[in-house]
């Protein structure tokens, strides 16, 4: 796990490096809830998980198409129990130019996930990497705020499908310099 741990982490911040600029990388936390769609998935992990996320969180969002980053953890305990720990890369833009206190942006992302993943009504006990995807949808709020709406896709874990839906409110904190 520790190996793990630390695999991710360094392919988390390698990109940092390529994606610093003068002013350096934002860098922010999020929280959201996440809702699984399919119907076998909430009712044996919940309707509703914890999201958790840090990672780029560019508020001058671009108008051309820019590198993003970011991890991510998703949490269930229901009758059984999922967590979800990924890494993402993506493409992130500006639906219109401007620099408004609100502008709204759009992005897609791709990345592996370690899933741990119980649940004895499915039968299912499984630790793996699996694969997620997705787009999302945001607002800008000002300098430092954002909220977004994601679709995220994921292969399935042990037939379990943890396709889904996700809102989140995000906020940065600081730009990393190097």
């Amino acid at each position: 796990m520790r190996l793990l741990t630390a695999t991710l982490i360094v392919l988390f911040l390698a990109p940092c490096a390529a994606f610093a600029q003068e002013e350096g990388v934002p860098v922010g936390v999020t929280y959201g809830v996440f809702r699984p769609l399919s119907s076998s998935t909430k009712n044996n992990f919940g309707k509703s998980w914890n999201r958790i996320g840090i990672g780029r969180v560019d508020t001058s969002v671009p108008s051309d198409w820019k590198p993003t980053f970011g991890l991510i953890s998703l949490n269930a305990d229901g009758p059984g129990s999922a967590t979800l720990f990924g890494v993402n890369w993506g493409l992130v833009r500006a639906l219109s130019p401007g620099s408004s206190g609100v502008r709204p942006y759009v992005g897609v992302h791709a990345g592996p996930v370690y899933a741990d993943v119980s649940s004895a009504a499915l039968g299912v006990d499984t630790t793996t990497v699996a694969l997620n995807g997705g787009a999302s949808l945001g607002l800008v709020l000002g300098k430092i705020v954002f909220v977004e709406a994601r679709y995220d896709a994921f292969t399935k874990v042990g037939g379990v499908d943890f396709t889904g839906f996700s809102w989140e409110a995000g906020v940065r904190l600081f730009n990393l310099k190097f």
